[in-house]
């Protein structure tokens, strides 16, 4: 008979999407899993096998079929850029998450269905990732944020600063 859990698994998927989303899939350690849900290893070990485990059930949570959140968005780039090409599990959930997504009839399909459907997903996605990068549609820094030059200063978590090219000044 197995144990039962004494967490809200919705409110420690909550809390780990949010360690998922500042520090990328790789860059977030079990540690860090713990710190953020307040949960022992073994009670996550124990619910979701792995930290692949976690992040399979956050992305499971977050593609609602039918629903293009900014949420959702946000956690399939993460998945997108560091998983789903080695991954064929994630893929996919992808791929269906993709697929079922009701974007609305345009005017006229000049290059055909598929490929409006395409450019229609492109756009969602560029828009998150603007949005994740702190920029406006434009490129530049949306109001408010931190300037960019603190941004490029402080290399992505877990690489060390010599690893990160820098940018040309050309």
């Amino acid at each position: 008979m197995g144990r039962h859990r004494d967490f809200d698994t919705d409110q420690a998927l909550k809390q780990a999407r949010q360690a998922f989303l500042a520090h990328g899939y790789e860059g977030t350690s079990i540690d860090d899993l713990v710190k953020a849900t307040g949960l022992l290893r073994g009670s996550l070990y124990s619910a979701f096998g792995s930290k692949r485990g976690i992040f399979l059930a956050v992305l499971r949570k977050s593609l609602k079929p039918g629903k293009a959140s900014a949420e959702a968005l946000e956690v399939a780039l993460v998945a997108m850029m560091e998983l789903s090409a080695s991954d064929g599990q994630i893929q996919g959930l992808l791929e269906r998450y993709f697929a079922a997504l009701p974007l609305p009839a345009p005017a006229q399909e000049a290059q055909g269905p598929s490929h409006e459907r395409s450019a229609r997903i492109a756009r969602l996605l560029g828009q998150a990732l603007l949005k994740r990068a702190q920029l406006s549609e434009d490129g530049t820094a949306s109001q408010g944020k931190r300037p960019a030059a603190k941004q490029v200063a402080q290399p992505p978590r877990g690489l060390p600063s010599g690893q990160v090219d820098e940018p040309d000044q050309r």
